[in-house]
């Protein structure tokens, strides 16, 4: 799995994190249930209490697995 330093930028996906795996959820915009306007929202956010308090199906979550991308590394690194 990659880790994902905390201030790196993601430009090129949606970027959800669900502590501490982070997930691109680009592809998954036009098929969300509730509409891509709730993915946006927590676009580059921690979106676990969001995902777990609407109560997904085992369906939601197997879907959320192949959309992994890495893990947040919580430690900022010390300037170049």
């Amino acid at each position: 799995m990659t880790k994902v330093p905390l201030n790196t930028p993601v430009l090129c996906c949606l970027g959800l994190q669900l502590t501490p795996p982070v997930y691109d959820a680009t592809k998954f915009l036009d098929e969300h249930p509730g509409g891509e306007e709730v993915l946006l929202d927590m676009a580059g956010k921690d979106a676990t209490d969001a995902f777990e308090d609407v109560g997904h199906s085992d369906e939601a979550r197997e879907i959320l697995a192949g959309l992994l991308i890495g893990e947040l590394n919580r430690r900022v690194s010390p300037s170049a």
